[in-house]
């Protein structure tokens, strides 16, 4: 069976879209008990629609338009191709600025806070906000690995 992964983007957006709803939904009785919480739910709602779904754009745009040929590109091969760069330019910073807002401007605290992708027990939430930080790490580390077998073709198609 052949499998046209040309559009996996497309798959990949839904999933990370379908998530964001699910983190609001499940966050739904949390803010009708606490309405002053709706706001920054939805803000978060949104940045992570925003944020999560860039990549996924850009990845099909690249493919749409033909400065891709396919997933295979965008696994760092020998051809150096300037748009997968910039891809990867991209992601890095996204991860900058989530690590940023993650560990310096309160965002794992929001994270509980607002109970969006946490649910924490009362009264533990300050293990929820170092798991919350945790998380991000591995999720760093993931990626650099990911990226390190990337560039050495440690991946076989």
């Amino acid at each position: 069976m052949l499998i046209n992964y040309n559009y996996f983007w497309i798959f990949l957006m839904a999933i990370l879209v379908a998530n964001g709803f699910m983190w609001k939904y499940k966050s739904k009785n949390h803010i009708e008990e606490n309405p002053e919480l709706r706001e920054g739910r939805d803000r978060l709602f949104k940045g992570w629609l925003i944020f999560s779904i860039i990549p996924c754009l850009l990845m099909g745009f690249g493919m749409l338009t033909g400065l891709t040929e396919n997933l295979h590109d965008y696994y760092l091969s020998e051809k150096q191709n300037p748009f997968v760069i910039f891809y990867y330019v991209v992601i890095l910073i996204i991860e900058i600025l989530g690590t940023r807002w993650i560990f310096f401007k309160g965002g794992a605290e929001k994270l509980v806070l607002h109970r969006f992708i946490a649910t924490p027990v009362v009264g533990k939430e300050k293990a929820e906000v170092l798991k919350m930080k945790g998380m991000w790490i591995l999720v760093l580390l993931s990626g650099a690995v990911g990226f390190y077998m990337m560039m050495n073709n440690n991946f076989q198609f």
